[in-house]
């Protein structure tokens, strides 16, 4: 199969969970989310922000926008910030970049885009600073992942646009990558074939197992 069908198949895969079992593996990949950032807060450097980006999940992705009330504390502590996607027009041409927005509870978040049907940062939110923000943890979906960590997601390569504009910037040592997906999502052919030039692969991948 090529790239294309490899992300149909998965994307069938993934609609036939049903929304009973999503929900419970949201719970368990967000708890299991919330144990990995409290680590990093234990040993993270003294009064430093842990800065890390989130999504909102789409009916089909696991749901963890939980965790901006599980650290409301840490947010008003400013020992958290996160920050959100929204995917907008660049410069009024037909390019659609992907920017981050700081989110510090969820009424920030709001459906502005009837295209994904997903939640976005308002107008209220701020948008992060590439050049001079260090994010820590970028936590992050697929439609599929292979056992080498390399994603497929669904076609429109915000992330890794995003990724190769921000690490073009800071050193990918200094971030990471975490995939968050359910275990049916996980490929047992690796994706060799698929990987371009630009694709940054997810450095460790939780899902519910």
């Amino acid at each position: 199969m090529n790239k294309q069908e490899t992300r149909k198949e998965f994307q069938i895969i993934r609609k036939k969970i049903t929304t009973e079992n999503k929900n419970i593996y949201s719970e368990i990949i967000t708890e299991k989310l919330k144990n990995s950032i409290n680590i990093y807060i234990k040993n993270s450097v003294k009064n430093k922000t842990l800065n890390i980006c989130l999504f909102a999940a789409t009916k089909n992705e696991p749901n963890i926008t939980n965790l901006l009330t599980l650290f409301t504390q840490e947010i008003i502590e400013n020992k958290i910030n996160f920050y959100f996607p929204k995917c907008e027009n660049y410069k009024n041409t037909f390019e659609n970049i992907m920017n981050f927005y700081s989110v510090n509870i969820l009424s920030d978040l709001e459906y502005l885009n009837t295209k994904f049907n997903i939640l976005e940062p308002n107008k209220n939110c701020i948008i992060l600073d590439i050049q001079n923000t260090q994010i820590d943890l970028f936590i992050i979906p697929a439609v599929s992942i292979d056992q080498n960590k390399n994603r497929i997601g669904m076609g429109a390569g915000f992330y890794d646009r995003y990724f190769n504009k921000y690490f073009t910037i800071h050193n990918k040592k200094n971030s990471t990558i975490i995939c968050t997906i359910f275990s049916e999502q996980i490929s047992k052919t690796l994706f060799t074939e698929f990987i371009e030039k630009f694709d940054i692969p997810a450095d460790t991948v939780v899902t519910e197992k």
